[in-house]
């Protein structure tokens, strides 16, 4: 006979254990939905979070204030999301395109790039070959005193512009500089003028202009005879001038300004290569880089060529190098740095500091005096500066220069009638600075 009742019981007990086998299964199913839904949690978390930054990111990117900006010197640069090169790559540039630099971190630039922050190897860019600006800080000149009874200071340089105040006789004030029978001057932070009529200004001009003439003399006198003997030829060779060079660089400082000086007349005129009859070995691509040859004779610098004129070298340099295509400031620069000289510039386009007669008798005449070539863009023609006079600046140029693009305040100056039909000499008034376009002024050594 079958029991049923231990079948029952046997019945239950299996089902007891069945429900204690699936129970943990349950937990764990249980957990396991749960675990999932606290990560499903931490990564909408986290994409709130990386939102946030890339807002935050992008809001920064537009209000920080870029240090300068640069082009990409390689045929492809990255650029990585963060320092390091590690970083995700989030934008390729090709080469020339141009980049907002923010800021450096080591070896590499924080740039703006399609309105995002990146980083690329700051050897990869021309940002360090482009020159330090550096802001000319006005000088005064001298100083005046007031010789009428009452003077009024005017806010531009005419007798019909606004009263800033008075000054009154015997009073003394610096002098920033000239302008149309005007004297610069400064009242707080503000510039002023007055009528040099007024004033012991004319006087002392006439006793200055002299006291500098006889100073020039005596300083040549005093120089070597080795020294003498070279200056006193018409022109000298890139040879010759560093020989001089070396030679002033051992005189006394007191004479050696006046020295360096004399030397700025001594690079010969360096005829234009336009219009010129193709000769073997000679390529006619060197125009415009005529001002550049001159300057680099100035500094004792030879033409490495034989075969071709310098100007022609230089820019075979240029095209070699793949250095800036167009003329300009950086054009000049890069070639320069490339023949091994240094450059600053102390004019850039939009600086109105150089229409001032003040930047040029202080800031450019000690360049000249500390033996530096001075290179300018006066209405998109450009000159070189061989001196700062009283009456305006000493330009030198190869007569390819349309100079009547300098304006009525140019003159040409008489004398080295032998070279006249390869290059120009003349005097730019101070006046007529206002009137033109200056784009840049630039420094080299």
């Amino acid at each position: 006979m079958i029991d049923q009742t231990k079948d029952k019981k046997d019945d239950a007990l299996q089902q007891k254990l069945d429900k204690a086998k699936q129970a943990p299964r349950k937990e764990d199913a249980r957990k396991t939905m749960e675990m999932k839904q606290a990560a499903e949690a931490t990564q909408m978390q986290d994409d709130k979070v990386h939102a946030a930054k890339a807002a935050v990111q992008s809001n920064n990117a537009h209000a920080v204030t870029p240090i300068g900006s640069a082009r990409v010197t390689e045929n492809e640069v990255e650029v990585h999301a963060e320092p390091g090169k590690t970083g995700q790559k989030i934008a390729s540039l090709k080469q020339a395109s141009k980049v907002e630099i923010l800021g450096r971190k080591d070896d590499e630039f924080k740039v703006l790039v399609d309105g995002k922050i990146g980083y690329v190897a700051a050897d990869k860019t021309d940002y360090e070959k482009k020159p330090e600006v550096k802001k000319a800080v006005p000088k005064p000149v001298g100083s005046v005193t007031i010789t009428a009874h009452a003077v009024h200071v005017r806010r531009g340089p005419a007798m019909d512009q606004a009263s800033m105040g008075v000054l009154n006789q015997a009073d003394k004030v610096k002098v920033y500089g000239e302008k149309n029978g005007f004297l610069e001057i400064r009242v707080g932070d503000e510039v002023g003028y007055i009528a040099a009529k007024l004033t012991d200004f004319a006087g002392q001009n006439t006793v200055n202009a002299k006291k500098e003439d006889k100073k020039n003399e005596q300083s040549i006198d005093k120089a070597p005879d080795a020294l003498r003997n070279l200056l006193a030829k018409e022109n000298l060779t890139g040879a010759e001038i560093a020989a001089a060079r070396d030679m002033i660089s051992k005189c006394p400082e007191a004479i050696r300004g006046d020295l360096f000086q004399a030397l700025q007349t001594k690079p010969a005129y360096i005829r234009s290569q336009k219009g010129q009859q193709k000769k073997p070995g000679v390529r006619q691509d060197g125009s415009g880089l005529e001002n550049l040859a001159a300057c680099m004779t100035l500094l004792g610098i030879s033409n490495p060529s034989a075969d071709m004129p310098f100007e022609t070298y230089l820019e075979q340099v240029k095209r070699d190098q793949k250095l800036p295509a167009e003329g300009g400031l950086e054009t000049w620069g890069s070639v320069a740095n490339a023949m091994g000289v240094s450059y600053e510039a102390l004019c850039l386009p939009g600086d109105r500091t150089a229409i001032e007669k003040s930047f040029w008798s202080e800031i450019v005449r000690e360049q000249l005096h500390q033996g530096k070539a001075i290179m300018a863009c006066v209405n998109h023609q450009t000159v070189r500066v061989e001196a700062v006079e009283e009456k305006g600046l000493v330009l030198t140029m190869p007569e390819s220069i349309n100079t009547s693009e300098l304006g009525t305040g140019y003159a040409e100056y008489q004398g080295r009638a032998e070279q006249l039909g390869q290059g120009r000499r003349g005097i730019l008034a101070y006046e007529s600075l206002n009137q033109l376009e200056l784009q840049w002024v630039l420094s080299m050594s």
